[in-house]
């Protein structure tokens, strides 16, 4: 049975004028809904009728005792103290706030489910059911989340569109309903740019359908808390009394790679109001070490409005928009990409590679490969007269470079071992602030290690881009005119590519450009030449040459290096014990995993 003693001074409050918009919509749906609360406001509503038309009229008539009594049935035969005009404006004040409108509406909903619920089913009389009930939550247009550390992201609940300011001014902006994502980011250059987040089946996009807050957010914790979570990810949930209130809270574990098990987020909701309150994030080691913290802490709230594209979030309307979707691949292009691929697959996975630089005192790289597993030991060759002991005399040849390696300690790795990767600082003699510490992670299918590590993937550099975009280049200068020349342009970036198709396809001269002030200016420009052949048969630039161009932005001045590569193939057996034994890579660190 509902117990109606909660709204009959509601009810009087309704008729008296004193309930706030939010507490009125909610008195009534009730009202509409409750065939005996709708007769009792019916009575009181004529007896102020009667008063406000008969001020003189005496206690002793009969039409006034009709209505009195009907008033005092209402409010269960005790008189309602009314309430002071400072008790209303306080009330108001704080009824002015949108979280606390919300989470009052979001209670008496709530009660309205349970009446719906126990009468199993529309109410009679009116058409309120479970799916109406739920209409009243969809009327929160916005989940907005503010994180500590600057980071803000909106979610509009009844678009499915998102927008992200992250901490560094990088800005995302989603839009659902023509799957188009814009992408705002300093370090790529001075445009917006433009794709597909998703591929829908006959670029049919499937309509939004309207969210709760509390689907959108803790919908996805629900059920990774039901099911015990999904990977190598755990979410358990547990009750958190959080001062005077019962809150819900869910923890998200990672079972990391070095079989920890760490908690990575927290999120606070209220179960009785249905809104998300609060998160805590743990940042990962990267962030950790750019924002100089360990972890940050939102907060969520619910506007009426949010930002409409990415310009609200700060970005400038000047910057031009980049497309890199709905673009046709030139044939020819594919076909020179094809062909660099399939040189690249062709190349031998069982090497090893020293790479050093023969005109100037720098790191030295040993890398060694068998298939998909992948090492590589980084050196420095440090000046003879201050560092004797951790110099290499140059010119040096290779096996001068890989015998000096072996008496040298190392001042870092990188592994990939086919499961988990892995990144390894040693403490050197010579660098006080070197460390000794470790990171592991589970391999995601594309490796972290830096391009230096696979010296022969990066002789291909363009071939494991989409086609799309590029053109072939016609006006390339005289001195390139026996190669092929690809180009991609976004708005102020471009890349340019001369290709060799004698030698595997291999990349002959790699040119990276900015716009600035409206004219086309180098960046950095790389050269790859002493082709040589391994048995097999298979080319790859013994040299590689990189020169970098001043930078006003940056106040970079030109600079540059100077690469020998030499490429050694071996046979199973020929690799050193331990060269990918994870494990032995991390004894003796502090290691981090997230």
């Amino acid at each position: 049975m509902i117990d109606h003693e909660p709204m009959r001074d509601q009810l009087v409050s309704f008729a008296l004028g004193e309930l706030s918009d939010v507490e009125r919509v909610a008195v009534s749906a009730h009202v509409s809904a409750c065939d005996r609360c709708r007769a009792e406001l019916t009575r009181l509503e004529k007896l102020l009728a009667c008063a406000g038309r008969r001020k003189d009229l005496s206690a002793d008539e009969p039409q006034y005792e009709s209505a009195r009594a009907g008033l005092l049935a209402v409010v269960g035969g005790l008189a309602r103290p009314k309430r002071s005009a400072r008790a209303k404006a306080i009330w108001r004040d704080v009824m002015e706030k949108r979280l606390v409108r919300l989470a009052v509406a979001a209670v008496i909903v709530l009660a309205l489910l349970l009446i719906v619920q126990q009468l199993g089913g529309p109410v009679r009389g009116t058409g309120l059911a479970w799916g109406d009930v739920r209409d009243a939550f969809l009327g929160q247009h916005w989940a907005h989340l503010k994180y500590d550390n600057g980071a803000e992201q909106w979610y509009n609940l009844q678009t499915g569109d998102l927008y992200l300011r992250d901490w560094d001014g990088r800005c995302v902006a989603v839009d659902h309903a023509r799957n188009i994502r814009q992408i705002y980011d300093s370090i790529l250059g001075q445009h917006i740019s433009e794709n597909r987040p998703v591929i829908y089946k006959d670029d049919v996009i499937p309509p939004w359908e309207p969210k709760t807050a509390w689907e959108s957010v803790i919908g996805p914790w629900e059920q990774m808390a039901e099911h015990g979570g999904a990977g190598d990810w755990e979410v358990e949930r547990h009750p958190d009394q959080v001062g005077d209130a019962q809150l819900i809270r869910f923890d998200c574990y990672l079972n990391d790679a070095a079989g920890r098990r760490l908690l990575i987020r927290q999120i606070w909701a209220d179960p009785k109001t249905r809104l998300p309150l609060t998160v805590w994030e743990r940042l990962q080691l990267a962030d950790r070490e750019k924002q100089k913290r360990e972890s940050v802490t939102g907060t969520f709230d619910f506007p009426e409005t949010g930002p409409a594209s990415l310009y609200d979030l700060g970005v400038s309307r000047d910057l031009p928009v980049v497309k890199y979707y709905d673009k046709a691949p030139v044939p020819s292009v594919e076909k020179i990409m094809e062909a660099a691929r399939a040189a690249l697959e062709r190349f031998p996975r069982r090497y090893r590679v020293v790479v050093w630089d023969n005109t100037r005192e720098s790191e030295i790289d040993v890398i060694w490969r068998d298939g998909g597993q992948i090492r590589s030991d980084r050196y420095f060759n440090l000046t003879g007269e201050r560092y004797a002991p951790y110099h290499l005399s140059l010119p040096a040849n290779a096996q001068d470079v890989w015998r000096w390696t072996q008496t040298q300690p190392p001042i870092s790795t990188y592994l990939l071992d086919g499961e988990r990767e892995y990144t390894r600082h040693y403490v050197h003699p010579v660098f006080p602030d070197s460390r000794n510490e470790a990171r592991v992670m589970r391999s995601q299918g594309t490796d972290l290690l830096p391009s230096s590590s696979k010296p022969m993937e990066e002789q291909w550099p363009y071939a494991n881009h989409s086609p799309a975009g590029f053109e072939v280049i016609r006006d390339a200068p005289e001195e390139w005119s026996g190669y092929i020349g690809l180009r991609v342009n976004s708005a102020d970036i471009r890349r340019e590519y001369y290709i060799d198709p004698e030698h595997d396809f291999l990349c002959v001269r790699w040119i990276w450009w900015k716009q600035r002030a409206g004219q086309w200016e180098k960046e950095r420009e790389y050269e790859y030449s002493g082709f040589t052949r391994l048995a097999q048969g298979q080319w790859y630039a013994a040299k590689r040459i990189l020169v970098t161009y001043p930078d006003p932005e940056r106040g970079t001045s030109r600079g540059g290096a100077n690469w020998n590569i030499h490429v050694e193939l071996l046979e199973e057996g020929d690799f050193p014990p331990d060269t990918f034994n994870g494990d032995k890579l991390l004894e003796g660190a502090k290691v981090e995993t997230y």
